[in-house]
């Protein structure tokens, strides 16, 4: 039976990153570059991460060689990959504003996946703010009309966040994220982002036929309020028909792994997760893993302070 897995990030150098994923969730990270996100569990060839030894090799040979253990009933997505992608994400600077398209666009012009995300801040300087949908009595023609200039931004909805906030971003949505923010992202397994503007910075290719054929002009309800979570409990932050999101604070006894993957990033803190069968993980801050599909239960060993975002597909076979 396949054991529980740790994986191997892939850090990534941005126009709008920095170091702040070195202070929380508290990663490694090349020296000298600035890294606006890490790759913590990916099957893409834009980045792919691989499995930690002793098991080794990638995520892909993983699925390739083990496919039905770790997904269970969990469908693979169109491509025949593990259907999700996990991020760290730490903006220094304003990420482009953006938008991701569904799956029928994604395929037929890029031969990818579509991208529903959702992320769960962290880290937000006073003031900082994501945006998100539009405002409220914009029309259609308004969006076309200034889609391609600076002033697409009045045109924008800006929310502030904090952390434990949880945003939903699904496909078709416009966004951007701010400086001053370091979160967690769950998304469909693809890597297609068509740039609308991008703050004035050069040698950036735009997209904005693409973003006008995609975009939904609608509001967008803002961030996902979430207390400060009691030890030793787990909540789920989001579920939609792509993944579910859970916050698990501290740890807790055996529970059914359910048929279906279970990926784990280490927010704060350290543990130990434990599956029905194989090497209990020791899980440091900024460490994910994995739990396929086949193991029966998994558990988490941690003390009360300790924070564990949960990732799970939910398209099943």
């Amino acid at each position: 039976m396949l054991p529980p897995l740790k994986m191997t990030r892939v850090a990534v150098e941005t126009a709008w990153g920095g170091r702040d994923l070195e202070r929380e969730p508290g990663i490694a990270l090349p020296a000298a570059k600035k890294i606006g996100e890490t790759w913590e569990l990916a099957d893409h060839d834009a980045g792919m991460t691989s499995v930690e030894p002793p098991h080794g090799g990638t995520l892909r040979a993983l699925m390739e060689q083990h496919g039905a253990e770790v997904l269970g009933r969990a469908k693979p997505n169109d491509f025949g990959r593990f259907p999700l992608l996990f991020k760290f994400i730490h903006a220094a600077a304003p990420l482009s504003v953006q938008v991701h398209p569904g799956d029928a666009y994604a395929r037929e012009h890029e031969g990818d996946a579509g991208k529903t995300e959702a992320w769960l801040i962290l880290h937000a300087e006073p003031g900082a703010r994501v945006i998100a949908g539009f405002r409220a009595g914009v029309s259609e023609s308004e969006w076309r009309a200034k889609a391609a200039t600076s002033e697409v931004e009045q045109l924008l909805a800006s929310h502030e966040v904090r952390p434990l906030d949880v945003i939903f971003v699904p496909a078709g949505t416009v966004h951007s994220i701010g400086p001053g923010i370091v979160l967690a992202e769950v998304q469909q397994n693809s890597n297609v982002t068509y740039r609308l503007y991008d703050w004035g910075r050069v040698g950036r290719t735009l997209h904005v036929r693409q973003a006008l054929d995609v975009a939904r002009v609608e509001a967008h309800p803002g961030p996902l309020r979430q207390a400060a979570p009691a030890p030793n409990t787990s909540r789920e932050l989001l579920h939609c028909e792509r993944f579910a999101m859970t916050l698990h604070s501290g740890g807790h006894g055996a529970r059914p792994v359910g048929d279906v993957p279970r990926v784990f990033l280490t927010l704060r803190g350290s543990g130990v997760l434990h599956g029905a069968s194989g090497a209990p993980l020791a899980l440091r801050p900024g460490d994910t893993a994995l739990v396929p599909a086949c193991q029966e239960t998994y558990a988490i060993e941690a003390g009360p302070d300790a924070l564990f975002l949960e990732g799970t597909p939910t398209e099943l076979r």
